[in-house]
């Protein structure tokens, strides 16, 4: 996917992103879309899961170093 409209209408299964840019997307309704349609993709079925991955850490600093994968 090549543009934030893309990710609105059909949630990626990988999201690369880092803690700032997650955290404006949880803040901001037209994201909503995403975390949507999301869970009703894990409520359709028991074998579906979710992955939280935070990387990097240990390395904050007050820099935007963290790295989040969500699966």
């Amino acid at each position: 996917m090549w543009s934030r409209w893309d990710m609105q209408d059909t949630p990626p299964d990988i999201l690369i992103t880092n803690y700032s840019m997650l955290n404006i997307m949880m803040m901001r309704e037209i994201e909503n879309s995403i975390f949507d349609q999301t869970r009703e993709w894990l409520a359709s079925d028991s074998e579906n899961q979710f992955f939280l991955i935070i990387d990097e850490l240990h390395a904050y600093r007050g820099t935007p170093v963290l790295k989040l994968l969500i699966f």
